[in-house]
């Protein structure tokens, strides 16, 4: 709504935002959450979590295999495991989607969605899973007044995980660079495509060299 009246005036996305940004326009809208605990009984409790991931980059494509994934999770008494494996399994395989592969394009004229099928939005699929993948429960209780049976949420948090083979990725892309003769920070943004993998490398033609 605060972006229309721009919208209406101008012909394209970008000419429509730099004029309500120079018009002092707050293009962002803000929300507050005061935490779980005390707002609602049924979310009472925390859900706990670590992963370690371990990750191949291939520096003239930017592809990555995720070679391992080791998870430990508390999902406080399981009702099931081999349901509650394959949810923490799931969210972590859609979670690799987010960081690697289910770009977002907008077009610049009119801020359509230009992804808006699997030929250009990208879904993980099989070949995404890692190599090795390893899922361990804590044996943990729920100490909120309502829960089901002592267990935990299992289908969202899990959704976190995928970070850590994000910044594996990511410390390949530095090591990638060291061996360019590059040092410095690098930034790289989510989803961190084949594309955005490959350019961050910093690989040059006159590397590209055959050796008998």
């Amino acid at each position: 709504a605060k972006l229309q009246p721009y919208m209406n005036a101008k012909s394209n996305w970008a000419d429509a935002v730099a004029a309500a940004y120079g018009a002092g326009v707050n293009l962002s809208s803000q929300g507050y959450f005061g935490g779980c605990q005390g707002v609602n009984p049924m979310y009472d409790y925390f859900v706990y979590a670590a992963c370690c991931s371990e990750v191949e980059l291939d520096v003239l494509t930017g592809e990555i295999q995720v070679v391992r994934s080791d998870i430990v999770y508390d999902c406080g008494k399981s009702l099931n495991q081999a349901v509650d494996v394959g949810q923490v399994e799931g969210a972590f395989i859609q979670s690799l989607g987010f960081y690697f592969t289910e770009a977002v394009v907008h077009s610049e004229d009119t801020g359509k969605v230009m992804t808006a099928g699997t030929w250009d939005y990208r879904p993980p699929t099989a070949m995404d899973i890692p190599q090795e993948f390893n899922v361990t429960f804590i044996k943990t209780e729920n100490p909120a007044k309502i829960n089901t049976l002592g267990s935990k949420a299992v289908g969202e948090p899990p959704y976190q995980l995928g970070a850590s083979a994000f910044f594996a990725a990511k410390q390949a892309v530095y090591a990638a660079r060291a061996d360019a003769g590059l040092s410095g920070y690098v930034h790289l943004n989510t989803p961190a495509t084949p594309v955005d993998l490959q350019q961050a490398c910093g690989v040059s033609p006159e590397q590209l060299t055959l050796s008998g």
